[in-house]
């Protein structure tokens, strides 16, 4: 651990529980090498599902919390199981496994249901849905979304989202 900061109210908590820390000197990285290198390659995803989706690089913090949610269900050559299953299985959570079914690609087109109390009433025909693009995830279980609303400028959380199917236009 590099002795930061931000690593404070953590090591105060890993201590209290029995763990042990090793704080590396300031401003070498050499001694943290595998993190740094994780460090690393979760940037190459981060920028490359940026570039992919072509969206503006604002979104590198989504891209980044995206691409750990992916990485901690992807299974670990070495280990024959994803770093959320063993983490589940050291907490002996039941069903450990997690699904992917609910993952879609970073940026994708997603529309999000407008509540009805929300809906402009006059209007027979006024949006049930908004268009946005999806830019994350929520939580363990899947299902629940965030989307980023290009119109307002701000991340939307919300499970009611729908996407189109392959060969729809949006």
């Amino acid at each position: 651990m590099d002795g930061g900061t931000e690593f404070k109210e953590f090591i105060k908590w890993g201590e209290k529980h029995g763990m042990t820390f090793e704080i590396t000197p300031p401003y070498t990285a050499e001694p943290n090498g595998t993190v740094e290198r994780f460090g690393g390659h979760i940037n190459d995803i981060q920028r490359t599902m940026i570039i992919d989706a072509k969206m503006t690089e604002e979104m590198w913090p989504y891209a980044t919390d995206t691409a750990i949610y992916i990485y901690n269900r992807l299974i670990n050559p070495k280990t024959k199981i994803s770093p959320l299953t063993h983490w589940r299985q050291e907490l002996e959570i039941p069903n450990a496994e997690p699904s992917l079914k609910h993952l879609k690609p970073w940026g994708t087109t997603a529309y999000v249901h407008i509540p009805k109390p929300k809906r402009i009433q006059a209007r027979k025909a006024a949006p049930r849905a908004w268009k946005g693009k999806l830019v994350g995830y929520e939580g363990d279980g899947g299902h629940v979304y965030k989307v980023w609303d290009p119109a307002t400028r701000k991340l939307v959380v919300s499970r009611d989202v729908g996407f189109p199917q392959p060969g729809d236009d949006d």
